[in-house]
């Protein structure tokens, strides 16, 4: 061996080397030397170094311990992997917006606090499972789309909707259905669960809110099924959890509340009706709604106010239809085939009894054939008298339709050469039927262009005749529409018929009153709710007229008017008859709140009592609501599609009590004026629910502190209750 004398600088020692070697070999195998000492079961490596050396193991058992060392690198590159996946199928969870279980079919919304769940696709098979539709929805988080083959495709859209007035904002889905083949249609169920519901239904009591269970099955041969569906067909519902649903009212959408599960509302679309089967209209069944959830009512009903709206608004109704009740000449003359000077006797008793009026109604038959559109020269011989007799009180408002009696000679034959009514399923002759008191009618044709040209050109003439300053729209009792009807437009349907006969009435005047529409938010019209009396603990009371009013405002239509009584028995029986006293002067302390109101029983066959209390109630009407409706703010709100009329919960919708969520007689006028008026004959004393703030109370002149339930608060019969708010009293409230 060299001496270190005879090594270069660059040699290395090759006792050191061996040095090395040795601690480095001592060092791995610690862990089985540590294990011979202690537990002795590692023999046979002993053996084996007594048989072979370091080098000689090295050598033998390299191949074992590359492959060894690879599997450690795998199990750690796995272990990363398998971490990492975590982390990002975490992150994926996390920045998920749709979430739909395709086994169980179920669409879930939730805003971090409340959740609402769908059950998609029931009229699909079990056993069929989507295609390319994972739970985890990558690229593009807010859209999926799932494909059941052969049957339908579903397509759901997230997206955030907010207010821009109150910045407020919901969590909402777009959800669409189309049918791939028939007999399989759109079919969802939504949990309705434990909440409080607002919206339409076809009952006739119980409306707001909704309990109980219904029905709804379009028809184009009745208007709507009872409830809110005869007055509109627009298809909305809030619940007091902050849920919002929104359906597609142009598709034929079938509902049943409570009835095929419980605590669900299912909707079922299906072309196979009326309208849906014509030429031209083959296309499968679809359905598209939108679903929202916020904090509360309130903040989801303003996000989707612009949705139920839509963007084209054509003003408000004019505010003189406010100023002072209307008048029914057929109610007040309890007649339909009323003549010119009964006309100008309403007028002298009005001016008598020094009652105000803001638009005198002529209702029923004044045209010698209905669809005449000209007064009948029998009973109006000198027109000019009359208009001008009425115009010195009220202004002139007239009652027309879009159905034409085949008995109007001119009219009737006029649009029947022409083509300009809706025709029969044949698609040959016009489709007849039935008006009031059993007369058969055409009806015209909305969706045809010259049917709205010639019909114009009717009315402008008789506006021009009868110096008409308003109109009132009337669809009958029956049937609305001909058996199996055509109309040139292939594509029409139900709800944009309804919205197409307003539209063009609508462009006549601003003044414009409609007993039943669809899709007509943004219309300048007032929408004509009728009061019905039934019998409760043996009492006669007035019922549906708020519940129906508060409905219609959260549906978006902000003006509404007290419509007189209804008539459940046909309308012969019910100008035979007439409220109680005590009963009629509920109604007019009640319909004195209302935006606008009309009287189809007149105050003065009872006594002057009750001629004074409607005197009385004409100026609180102009001093309190007249001003509110004229003031800024619910100018606004009424613009922007907001109620004028509003449930009690409306002024403090995130801290909800099940009084203010039930509370369906009384309401708002705006934010500022509660009125809880007594609804039953013989009654003196009612339970009333203030809300949050500082009330005054201008019947017993006193401040009451909300929220607060008054029980048995004493009412005289020539009394109503209402309170003011005094909002210079909040932020000390806050405190």
């Amino acid at each position: 061996m060299a001496t270190v004398e005879e090594r270069g600088p660059n040699e290395e020692d090759p006792a050191r080397e061996t040095r090395a070697k040795r601690s480095l070999y001592q060092w791995i195998t610690l862990p089985c030397r540590t294990c011979v000492s202690r537990f002795g079961p590692c023999t046979a490596w002993n053996s084996l170094r007594n048989h072979m050396s370091n080098k000689e193991i090295v050598t033998k058992y390299r191949l074992h311990i590359f492959v060894g060392l690879i599997f450690l690198i795998t199990l750690l590159f796995v272990s990363l992997g398998w971490y990492y996946r975590d982390k990002t199928r975490e992150e994926d969870l996390n920045n998920q917006k749709i979430f739909v279980d395709p086994r169980r079919r179920i669409l879930t919304l939730s805003d971090g606090q409340d959740e609402v769940s769908v059950l998609l696709g029931q009229n699909l098979p079990q056993w069929q499972l989507p295609l390319h539709c994972p739970i985890l929805t990558r690229g593009n988080p807010n859209s999926k789309e799932c494909l059941w083959k052969n049957n339908a495709v579903l397509r759901v859209d997230y997206f955030v909707a907010k207010d821009e007035d109150s910045g407020g904002s919901a969590q909402c889905y777009n959800v669409s259905w189309q049918t791939l083949r028939p007999p399989r249609v759109p079919y969802d169920c939504f949990d309705v669960g434990n909440a409080v519901w607002y919206g339409p239904s076809n009952q006739s009591t119980e409306t707001f809110p909704i309990r109980g269970t219904f029905d709804y099955i379009p028809t184009p041969y009745q208007l709507g099924n009872g409830g809110i569906f005869s007055s509109v067909v627009d298809l909305y519902w809030l619940s007091s959890s902050g849920v919002g649903l929104l359906l597609n009212a142009d598709n034929p959408l079938t509902l049943r509340w409570n009835t095929t599960k419980p605590n669900y509302m299912c909707v079922v679309s299906n072309y196979t009706g009326p309208l849906y089967g014509q030429t031209g209209r083959n296309a499968l069944p679809i359905m598209n709604y939108t679903l929202c959830n916020g904090p509360d009512p309130l903040t989801t009903h303003l996000v989707m106010k612009s949705m139920l709206r839509g963007m084209k608004d054509q003003g408000v109704p004019s505010l003189d239809m406010f100023s002072a009740p209307q008048w029914s000449v057929s109610g007040i003359t309890r007649k339909t085939d009323y003549d010119q000077e009964e006309v100008k006797a309403i007028i002298s008793r009005l001016k008598m009894h020094k009652l105000n009026c803001s638009l005198l109604v002529l209702d029923g038959d004044w045209q010698r054939s209905h669809g005449d559109l000209t007064f009948d020269p029998a009973r109006f011989s000198n027109l000019t008298n009359m208009t001008d007799s009425v115009h010195g009180t009220c202004d002139l408002a007239l009652e027309v339709s879009p159905y034409f009696d085949y008995r109007s000679l001119d009219n009737f034959h006029s649009g029947v050469d022409k083509q300009l009514f809706v025709r029969d399923a044949g698609g040959h002759v016009p489709g007849l039927t039935h008006w009031q008191n059993g007369a058969a009618v055409a009806m015209l044709d909305v969706s045809r262009t010259s049917s709205r040209a010639w019909f114009h050109s009717l009315m402008t003439t008789l506006f021009r005749e009868a110096d008409a300053r308003a109109l009132r729209v009337s669809y009958g009792n029956e049937g609305w529409l001909p058996y199996k009807p055509t109309f040139s437009d292939g594509s029409i349907t139900l709800h944009k018929l309804r919205r197409q006969l307003t539209e063009m009435m609508a462009t006549f005047t601003s003044r414009l009153v409609v007993e039943h529409t669809a899709g007509s938010q943004t219309l300048p019209a007032l929408l004509a709710v009728r009061t019905d009396i039934q019998v409760r603990d043996g009492r006669s009371c007035l019922v549906n007229t708020i519940e129906k009013a508060l409905t219609l405002g959260l549906l978006g239509y902000p003006y509404v008017l007290a419509d007189g009584f209804s008539v459940p028995e046909g309308r012969q029986s019910f100008l035979s008859s007439q409220p109680s006293r005590d009963l009629f002067t509920r109604w007019m302390q009640m319909a004195a709140f209302f935006p606008a109101y009309k009287f189809s029983v007149p105050p003065w066959i009872y006594d002057e009592e009750t001629i004074g209390l409607a005197q009385n109630l004409s100026r609180l009407h102009t001093d309190l609501v007249l001003k509110a409706i004229k003031s800024p703010e619910l100018k606004q709100d009424a613009e922007n599609g907001l109620p004028v009329l509003r449930p009690v919960w409306w002024v403090d919708p995130s801290n909800l009590d099940l009084h203010a969520l039930h509370v369906n007689d009384e309401f708002l006028v705006g934010d500022s004026l509660l009125v809880a008026p007594v609804l039953c004959e013989g009654v003196t004393q009612r339970n009333i629910y203030v809300p949050k703030g500082v009330w005054s109370d201008k019947l017993k002149n006193n401040i009451v502190l909300g929220p607060k339930l008054l029980e048995d608060y004493r009412v005289g019969l020539n009394e109503v209750p209402y309170f003011e708010r005094m909002p210079v009293y909040d932020d000390e409230l806050k405190e």
